[in-house]
């Protein structure tokens, strides 16, 4: 979801509310009582996977005026166990891309550099000038 919110920005922005959803029902998906271990563990997993795409998704810029993202993102911050891990995801640096450096769409969700929407690089240009998406392969 970074990747492609990087590189098709207005294209996300307009199937923001297709993604909403998805993302939502699979944050919010409770695990059986009787579930084993590795239930736990998967669920945990893919909450975490979704938590990072919507991290990237408020970085889009213009996001913040996206309703159902908005009311999606006080969900998460109203409830304990998806907003701790939801702020681990913020300060992780592959999570935040090329539009982690307060953007548009950082100051309207609540991220500042301290909060972990800065130090992504600041434009498309990051990746290209040493930023968090360029790998050394040799």
């Amino acid at each position: 979801m970074r990747r492609v919110s990087q590189l098709c920005p207005g294209a996300v922005l307009t199937r923001l509310e297709k993604l909403v959803e998805p993302l939502r029902a699979t944050v919010t998906t409770k695990v059986k009582a009787n579930a084993v271990n590795q239930e736990y563990e998967k669920q945990d997993e893919l909450k975490r996977s979704a938590l990072r795409a919507v991290a990237a998704l408020v970085l889009v810029p213009g996001a913040d005026k996206h309703p159902q993202l908005n009311e999606f993102l006080a969900v998460i911050m109203s409830m304990p166990e998806l907003r701790v891990p939801y702020k681990a995801v913020q300060k992780d640096p592959l999570t935040l891309g090329v539009f982690g450096s307060g953007g548009a769409a950082s100051g309207a969700f609540g991220m500042s550099a301290a909060a972990g929407g800065g130090g992504g690089g600041g434009g498309f240009g990051a990746a290209a000038a040493g930023g968090h998406d360029s790998m050394d392969i040799s």
